[in-house]
């Protein structure tokens, strides 16, 4: 049984004020018996600009493993520790059958688990350990570290001897697209930054055609936002829907909060506890995030912090706890919660004493 998965999702009221629709452990949990793998749904975007949903549950829609054209698509697996026994009585045929595309480009699977879709991927490990197979090569995971996978042979193999669970995010890619050109060699040293340093894998293919890791370091990208405190870790970005796959770093010179008209954002945020001594000054908090102020009928925000982006963001809470302030209500959010934030006014407020960490990846909704 798979660990349930707390999930709000935001929108609006009769009266246009931004409240919880959703608030209750996402009911979309399947088991791929074949596999041994257990997969919690937890929401999907069928569409570029992204739309709301007044109340309809979008994880009901979503059908087998890659998003719908245009899409994205949010769950938490849990892989349990890998039984060789078992394994070896495996195809990757048995295992992926009529769900995604086997790992037939360069013979023989080396794994029955080996796998591929025509899709970039988020992928962040959220508790446990786990090794993800490429063509040649393996690349032992830690909760914490986040995986940039773009369309390239793989598998999750978990020998740890403890489950391993993470959070996926797969965007719909150009199938068969590539870089003009192929890079194998990995970015230099990255100097030391403020914040948690945010590992980050990105996969990609060689000169002949192997998935390999084309880099893996403490992600360089990190900007502090003086007017609250907050680090924000941006760690990719794509440009286009359907999204493609790049060589170098997109995210070097984001500056703003939502991510480019048509594209993503994936960023890992630290909130330190705020003094509630401190005094915040609205206008210059979003002017550091690139937003507009906001206002409640002419009469100033009922916190400093809060803001609101034309998109659809998933969030998934990485350590740490963290209040979400809406127009009215506040929502207490732990560890392993997930929110789904629709286009609302909203703000985080860290009263726990302790910093908290959220993973936020932010989808155009094209209404700005």
């Amino acid at each position: 049984m798979a660990k349930p998965v707390r999930r709000v999702v935001t929108g609006h009221d009769a009266r246009g004020k931004a409240v919880a629709l959703m608030d209750a452990a996402s009911p979309h949990v399947l088991r791929y018996e074949t596999g041994g793998f257990t997969a919690t749904m937890l929401w999907q975007t069928a569409e570029m600009p992204a739309a709301f949903a007044a109340g309809r549950d979008r994880a009901a829609d979503q059908k087998g493993v890659v998003p719908p054209p245009r899409g994205s698509v949010l769950r938490i697996v849990e892989f349990p520790p890998e039984d060789p026994r078992r394994v070896a009585a495996l195809t990757h045929r048995d295992v992926f059958r009529g769900l995604v595309a086997p790992d037939e480009s360069l013979g023989p699977a080396r794994h029955p688990f080996m796998h591929r879709t025509d899709t970039v991927d988020y992928g962040i490990v959220l508790e446990g350990e786990i090794d993800m197979w490429l063509d040649d090569s393996e690349v032992r995971l830690r909760a914490g570290d986040v995986v940039i996978q773009q369309g390239t042979n793989h598998a999750w193999i978990n020998r740890s001897g403890a489950i391993c669970r993470l959070a996926f995010i797969l965007l719909d890619a150009e199938e068969g697209k590539e870089p003009a050109g192929r890079a194998s060699e990995p970015a230099g040293a990255v100097p030391a930054s403020p914040g948690t340093p945010v590992r980050r894998v990105v996969t990609g293919h060689d000169a002949g055609g192997k998935a390999i890791a084309l880099s893996d370091h403490p992600n360089p990208n990190v900007r502090i936002r003086e007017s609250s405190g907050l680090v924000a870790h941006n760690l990719w970005l794509t440009t286009a829907t359907p999204a493609r796959a790049v060589l170098g770093d997109p995210a070097t010179e984001h500056r703003r909060t939502p991510p480019p008209a048509g594209g993503t954002i994936l960023r890992v945020t630290e909130l330190p506890p705020v003094d509630p001594k401190a005094r915040f000054d609205h206008a210059a908090f979003v002017r550091d995030l690139g937003l507009a102020p906001i206002t409640f009928g002419g009469r100033p925000p009922r916190h400093p912090f809060m803001h609101r982006t034309d998109t659809v963001d998933y969030a998934i809470v990485l350590e740490g706890e963290i209040d979400m302030l809406l127009d009215e209500d506040d929502i207490h959010l732990r560890a392993g919660d997930v929110v789904v934030q629709q286009g609302t006014n909203h703000g985080w407020v860290n009263s726990s004493g302790a910093p908290c960490r959220i993973a936020f990846v932010l989808i155009d909704s094209g209404t700005r």
